[in-house]
């Protein structure tokens, strides 16, 4: 019996992302030729069953506004990625960013590599920040987190009321347990 050839995983991993964005592209392409005629795109909507989240994927992809491989990266990088121009979502799945390390250097990760902690430094709402920014970013005080105010607190044989409310049967019975 004859040994079956072994491919090497990243082989076939990359043949599967290049599968997976290509039935993205080819889809986007039959949109944009019916978008190109005169089309309305809200009318595919009466014949395809989608989510609106799809169908702004598709959309984007089809008039160029988005790079198909955005949405083989992981939700935290793919959120960061669609804020940017499409030449900026290219350059960096293609080359990656430079991330701050624990002494100061840069350290370039592949996005699809990239946790949601390191995607917090090295993503803003405006775009990548710079190592120097990253840096003041990760010696920024954290602040504490504020418990949110309850509606009402027992002290003693009383009832305080931190805000206005309306109580329930319920909720009385609950106070009048707590206070015994």
């Amino acid at each position: 019996m004859k040994k079956l050839a072994k491919y090497a995983p990243a082989y076939m991993a990359q043949r599967i992302q290049e599968a997976l964005a290509g039935g993205l592209v080819e889809a986007s392409s039959i949109y944009r030729e019916f978008v190109d005629r005169g089309g309305d795109p809200m009318e595919l909507r009466e014949h395809i069953q989608m989510n609106s989240a799809m169908w702004r994927m598709l959309d984007g992809v089809a008039m160029g506004v988005i790079d198909s491989r955005v949405f083989l990266m992981p939700m935290h990088v793919q959120r960061s990625l669609l804020k940017m121009p499409i030449k900026a979502q290219e350059l960096y799945i293609e080359k990656g960013v430079d991330v701050v390390s624990d002494d100061g250097s840069a350290l370039k990760v592949e996005l699809q590599d990239m946790s949601q902690a390191t995607a917090r430094i090295a993503f803003s709402a405006e775009g990548v920040r710079s190592i120097k920014q990253q840096a003041a970013y990760v010696k920024r005080p954290t602040q504490a987190v504020s418990k949110p105010l309850a509606q009402w607190d027992i002290v003693g044989d009383k009832i305080v009321f931190h805000v206005e409310s309306t109580l329930s049967r319920l909720d009385l019975l609950h106070i009048l347990e707590k206070m015994g």
